[in-house]
């Protein structure tokens, strides 16, 4: 489908979403009554400046009753749990007709970079999201979930006996099931892999392409809206579900950026009438492409992710450092199986490593002067060896971090 005819279903879409949260849900009748605007206001995307940008932290100060449709039966709902990278998780309530739309934005990414229907899948995400899509009743896609929380030993035998086709989940924990691969020689061969839930780096990319005889597939998605962003065959970027949600990037002020500038992510649902998420920070951080992708589909192009906006690094000069900037540099340095990079406080990096093929003491200096070079001279950079990086309590595990 052209981008033209893409942009004219959005809109549409669009006014419509904001029609129905002005008219049943509370707090964003309140929102637009405080901002003097009205759903007709919204004649395309480019007015949503209008509406003020909300976060987690706003959702969370209401009651559920205020932030979801009056007309919802809550037992009829499904729910969703976001991961509570930022401190507190918040329910995410879909209805029936929500869910169906959900599914099929789940679906089609995959189908597109080449699942086929009879494939059997490993989903790797926490407990609270183990569910089935209405079309896996009828043989479609089948899956086991495992949870990220369990260690290693404890998924691998289910996943051998499963047997599975393609496998999907955190990024970083598929890169570490890779390495059990190989290490026990498991007979674990899927045809496809994508990753999603953290920063996906070369090194990881690289060692489970290597490892699986696959070519990686990275996902963008949330609790609060589901897929947002998908890479296909081409890996140029991240196609954008335009039919989905509407996705802005805006600078700190609230103002949208230029194609290869970096961005906040602001997003609106267009298909969840039970609970609408409306100029809602992710707090993500990426960029628009210029180009358009050699695939011919219409959608638009993410050029790149960048991590959580709360993991940047926050220099003495106002300067922030995003993830990437680290990834770019150390991910290249031989001898490390994985590592992380924590700004404990203004003037103190520490840099955990786990040593890998040809590790040497050379690894640790060369590690610390890279780091140094990033960061400034004006931290002191630590640099232990550990045994294994730990991961969080969503079973995601944080390359770059900042505690300040």
């Amino acid at each position: 489908m052209k981008y033209s005819q893409l942009e004219r279903m959005q809109v549409k879409a669009l006014r419509e979403a904001l029609k129905h949260a002005y008219e049943e849900v509370r707090f964003y009748h309140d929102l637009f009554e405080a901002a003097r605007i009205k759903p007709d206001d919204i004649k395309g995307v480019e007015d949503l400046r209008k509406i003020p940008i909300i976060d987690k932290s706003v959702i969370v100060r209401h009651r559920p009753s205020a932030v979801v449709a009056r007309d919802v039966d809550y037992s009829k709902c499904r729910k969703y749990v976001t991961s509570g990278s930022t401190g507190v998780p918040i329910t995410v309530l879909c209805n029936e007709k929500t869910e169906e739309f959900r599914a099929a934005v789940f679906a089609r990414p995959f189908l597109e970079c080449g699942l086929r229907i009879t494939d059997k899948m490993v989903r790797i995400t926490d407990s609270e999201h183990w569910y089935r899509n209405w079309y896996e009743r009828l043989g479609i896609m089948r899956k086991i979930c495992i949870s990220p929380d369990k260690t290693i030993e404890e998924n691998l035998t289910k996943v051998q006996e499963f047997s599975p086709d393609a496998i999907f989940g955190h990024s970083s924990y598929i890169f570490l099931l890779a390495k059990a691969v190989l290490e026990e020689n498991r007979a674990i061969t899927p045809r496809l892999v994508f990753g999603t839930a953290d920063l996906l780096t070369l090194k990881i990319r690289n060692f489970v392409n290597s490892a699986f005889n696959v070519e990686m597939f990275d996902f963008y998605g949330s609790a609060e809206v589901e897929r947002m962003a998908w890479e296909c065959s081409e890996h140029v970027g991240y196609h954008i579900d335009m039919e989905n949600i509407v996705l802005e990037l805006v600078d700190d002020n609230g103002e949208n950026v230029s194609s290869g500038e970096r961005g906040n992510v602001v997003v609106t649902s267009l298909h969840n009438y039970a609970m609408p998420f409306i100029r809602y920070n992710m707090g993500d951080s990426a960029m628009l492409a210029d180009e358009k992708c050699p695939c011919g589909r219409g959608l638009p192009l993410l050029k790149s992710l960048d991590g959580r906006t709360n993991d940047f690094f926050r220099l003495p000069s106002g300067e922030l450092l995003p993830p990437t900037a680290f990834l770019a540099t150390l991910d290249y340095i031989p001898g490390v199986f994985q590592f992380r990079v924590v700004q404990e406080s203004p003037k103190r990096v520490l840099v955990e490593l786990v040593k890998g093929d040809s590790f040497s003491n050379e690894t640790i200096e060369r590690f610390r002067n890279e780091t140094v070079k990033i960061v400034g001279d004006f931290a002191e950079v630590e640099v232990s060896v550990v045994k294994e990086i730990p991961r969080e309590r969503s079973g995601k595990t944080k390359v770059i971090t900042s505690k300040i």
